[in-house]
């Protein structure tokens, strides 16, 4: 570990040389297009007397630059993009950029589970649809597949789930429910009275999805759920995970919580790899 001597910066504070660093940075990297975020930046400042216990004044410093693939990157100092290759950073072509870009303005739309509990045995999830993409879309065909077995964290008995009931809203003419050996599939359109789009970054409520537990739940366990979208230009591919957990008697209150996702991955038709995402938690919304 390098430390970094503390004359080389103006200030003698850790937060306001994470400040100094993250705006720098920021300042000379932009995107295209502009609407597009900048990349989320990590900056960590530590102490080498007081953090590291090493025996020397100066500043170790970590800056995390979170890895994504819905965005091009260009620095401002020469105006150029730049791509990795191999180990290499190398600039990115005018019209690779361009095409590149094209890529990304499509529809891209994923499932979010908002958990109710009824009861012990009866939970209940709404369900949404957001288009997390850069361009509006008018067709979305959801394919929902729920794991029978709840993974439980009790290894004495196993726990599943004995059905699943959409509600009106999601169990119109265009929904079916299939029994599988392994998975109860949903399936459902999106369908509207008038050609209104789902538009970037919009949540659709599209019902209700209520889950019958075979048995009472033991003191944790988890609901594995692979969610299917398709779009007119592209094709979603997502897992879920919703982790149940039971308090121990009198109270025996269940509580839910959903995973954001394990895997999100994004195609086009052609096979390309618009947006791949994995292990990023609960979401904020």
């Amino acid at each position: 570990m390098k430390c970094l001597d503390k004359n080389l910066f103006k200030w003698n504070k850790a937060g306001e040389i994470e400040a100094h660093i993250r705006d720098t940075i920021l300042g000379r990297l932009k995107s295209i297009p502009r609407a597009i975020a900048p990349p989320l930046l990590g900056v960590k400042v530590f102490d080498c007397r007081g953090n590291c216990g090493l025996n020397t004044d100066g500043w170790p410093i970590l800056v995390y630059v979170e890895k994504t693939s819905d965005a091009v990157y260009y620095s401002r100092l020469d105006n150029t993009a730049y791509t990795r290759r191999a180990s290499t950073t190398q600039p990115l072509p005018l019209e690779d950029a361009l095409a590149l870009l094209e890529t990304k303005r499509k529809p891209m739309v994923r499932v979010l589970l908002e958990p109710r509990v009824e009861d012990l045995r009866k939970l209940r999830f709404i369900v949404l649809l957001k288009n997390i993409g850069y361009k509006p879309t008018m067709q979305i065909v959801c394919k929902l597949g729920i794991y029978k077995l709840v993974v439980s964290s009790d290894q004495q008995r196993a726990v599943f789930i004995e059905s699943i009931k959409p509600d009106p809203m999601l169990s119109g003419s265009a929904t079916r429910v299939q029994e599988e050996e392994s998975w109860f599939i949903l399936e459902f359109l999106n369908i509207y009275p008038v050609n209104v789009p789902v538009y970037p970054h919009v949540r659709l409520q599209k019902g209700e999805l209520e889950v019958v537990l075979g048995s009472d739940l033991p003191e944790q366990g988890t609901i594995v759920i692979h969610a299917l979208i398709f779009t007119e230009e592209t094709e979603t591919r997502e897992q879920l995970l919703v982790n149940l957990s039971r308090d121990k008697a009198p109270m025996q209150q269940l509580t839910l919580e959903v995973r954001d996702y394990l895997t999100l991955e994004v195609r086009d038709y052609l096979g390309n790899m618009i947006l791949k995402q994995t292990d990023r938690g609960p979401e904020t919304q």
